[in-house]
């Protein structure tokens, strides 16, 4: 489809003068423009930039660090002996716009250099003794599927502006769009009448970053952002310098020559959202469900107390009754059963527990290599990589084209036969295709650990979730060290629920994990099959990252998706898990009796992973089977 003129952009009137006020404030940085597939928004980006003739450039979602500072330029520093830079796309962006469509697919290195050329705007390339300042001062566009991975809270902060496209489902504003389409295709008259809508978006723009400059900001309006930053519970105070650079841009736009109240109010919705904490409205979630649910915790003392009785008062144990010690034992046991069987059946309410704060995780850390080439970074196990990162451990000779180019292991290797190459002009170092050798880098590569858990009735009993709910969150503290991923699957009722996407934010895990209740059926083959589907799209977008499943559950399914039997079912996809050789391990949940099904060993013989029988489950316990099956 041809790129469509800035006017034709219908139903993309807010989306238009958010960039608008891009291209009249430089000071805002940047934009992130969030949407579904196919929602326009690479044509918004490339459109308006044409149609203002706006410079834009274009990086490529997977730029190394040589494409965007620059690389050593290999025929000069062959011939001449000397170290010669190359351009590289920052460098190239000065001044303009660097566009980056699917952002989020981008490795966190690229990203980390992209958010310092926002906010440094000066770069000191040191490389091989050899040194150079470059001054990108760019203007950073990217654009997101939402659905997809998303970027760190500390990454995304770094966009001035967040821009939203929602999909049209009104069948009259889908009607206009195929009209205005076929319009722009077939009638080449209409183009010029749109060539004049054009020059006056461009002309406005110009005139308002003239105007830009001598916009006056009211003591009011500086209170009023801090106000509204402050309702929005957003960190730092990027957001209020931020209000008042987008109202400074609104209010030169339309040709005023003070902000005003209205120009604020406007801009938030733009300088916001991506900024915004939701810890007040899990709290509020929280507080409601509790006030709904004012039997809950009535509920719960009347369930302990019943525990309690039911458990044989040892102080005044007869040791000659040693019959009546069996018969309360075994009354206990069925009881106990009896309990779990009525959770499992979903005649109790859910509850919702706590994290354990009190469970403190002791590092992983892996001593094995990992000999397959991969593109993630992180600090838990030595992996060799594919991409132009990580410390150089060895040269080799190239297999094929020459791929990261090490100048000094080749000219090493065309050293001992100068003697014998005959002379040429010019040339210091004669070096033939030969001589050349590849880079072998090695870096510590980080774990997508994925905690699928039964959140069924049944983890109720002994505090079994809470204990959960500690090891992943403590994990997650040690994950910022170790650039682990964590996320977590819960399964209950009929369905299971991705409820916390990879990620090593403490602050989003933990308001996720306090909000998790458990209660309910046991569709134990939705939690596997949700896991394997869920870590298929994540290795569509990078393909060698290391995937490990965390099972926690003791087997009892009773949920079936389909005609099969829930735990024929459950072993099926178990089975599928293993084909997509996904390590994993099974922590079995199941109580010790005299009644046991060992389930779980089941699931994880099919899974061809790690197993693990709990009798009380601990967080310290689980962390130190991952130790031995990661």
């Amino acid at each position: 489809m041809n790129l469509l003129p800035l006017p034709a952009l219908c139903g993309m009137e807010q989306q238009k003068e958010a960039l608008a006020l891009l291209a009249i404030n430089r000071n805002l940085g940047g934009a992130i423009i969030v949407g579904e597939r196919g929602t326009g928004k690479t044509q918004l980006v490339r459109s308006f930039a044409q149609g203002i003739e706006q410079p834009i450039v274009e990086c490529p979602v997977h730029a190394n660090e040589d494409q965007l500072l620059g690389a050593i330029h290999l025929e000069k520093g062959i011939t001449s002996g000397q170290f010669v830079l190359e351009e590289g796309l920052l460098e190239r962006a000065a001044g303009k716009w660097l566009f980056i469509d699917d952002i989020h697919l981008a490795n966190e290195a690229t990203l980390h250099l992209l958010s310092q050329a926002i906010s440094e705007k000066q770069f000191v390339i040191e490389r091989f003794g050899f040194s150079k300042v470059i001054y990108p001062d760019i203007c950073l566009i990217g654009t997101m599927n939402p659905d997809e991975q998303l970027m760190s809270p500390q990454l995304i902060d770094r966009f001035g502006l967040y821009i939203e496209i929602q999909n049209k489902t009104d069948f009259v504003e889908r009607l206009e769009l195929l009209k205005v389409h076929r319009t722009f295709e077939l009638q080449q008259d209409e183009q010029q009448n749109w060539s004049d809508e054009r020059n006056e978006w461009k002309e406005r723009i110009s005139n308002a970053s003239q105007r830009l400059a001598n916009v006056q900001v009211p003591h009011s309006m500086l209170e009023l952002a801090a106000i509204i930053s402050l309702e929005a519970n957003c960190p730092g105070h990027r957001a209020d310098y931020l209000l008042i650079e987008a109202a400074k841009a609104r209010a030169a736009f339309y040709e005023r020559v003070e902000i005003s109240e209205e120009d604020l109010r406007s801009v938030a919705s733009f300088v916001l959202p991506h900024r915004m904490r939701n810890e007040n409205l899990h709290e509020k979630k929280q507080q409601e469900t509790i006030d709904e649910n004012p039997t809950d915790k009535n509920n719960q003392d009347q369930s302990d107390k019943q525990e309690r009785k039911q458990q044989p008062n040892k102080q005044f144990d007869n040791p000659t009754d040693e019959g009546q010690s069996k018969d309360s034992e075994t009354t206990t046991e069925q009881s106990e059963q009896a309990n779990e069987s009525r959770q499992t059946d979903g005649l109790i309410q859910e509850r919702t527990d706590g994290i354990d704060s009190s469970i403190s995780i002791r590092p992983i850390r892996l001593k094995m290599r990992d000999k397959q080439k991969r593109k993630g970074s992180g600090k838990r196990a030595l992996s060799r990589v594919e991409a132009k990162r990580g410390r150089q451990v060895k040269a080799q000779l190239p297999k094929g084209k020459v791929e990261d180019f090490s100048f000094f292991d080749t000219v090493r290797a065309a050293a001992p036969f100068q003697h014998i190459r005959p002379a040429r002009p010019n040339v210091k170092v004669t070096i033939l295709q030969e001589d050349f050798r590849d880079k072998i880098r090695e870096k510590r590569t980080g774990t997508h650990l994925l905690f699928v858990v039964d959140a069924s009735a049944s983890m109720l009993a002994k505090q079994r979730m809470k204990a959960v709910k500690g090891a992943i969150f403590s994990l997650l503290q040690d994950a910022y060290q170790s650039r682990d991923h964590v996320s977590l699957i819960a399964f209950r009722d009929d369905r299971a629920e991705i409820i916390l996407p990879f990620t090593r934010s403490i602050e989003a895990a933990q308001s996720t994990l306090e909000n998790l209740p458990a209660g309910g059926k046991t569709p134990l083959s939705a939690g596997l099959e949700k896991s394997l589907v869920y870590l298929e799209q994540v290795q569509r977008r990078q393909p060698l990252i290391l995937p490990f499943v965390i099972l926690l559950t003791d087997g009892r399914t009773n949920v079936s998706m389909s005609d099969k039997k829930p735990f024929e079912e459950a072993l099926l996809y178990g089975k599928l898990l293993a084909e997509r050789s996904i390590k994993s391990l099974v922590i079995d949940t199941e109580e010790q009796g005299r009644r046991q099904f060992g389930l779980a060993k089941q699931i994880a013989t099919a899974m061809d992973g790690g197993y693990w029988k709990l009798s009380e489950l601990q967080a310290e316990e689980i962390m130190q089977a991952i130790r031995l099956h990661v």
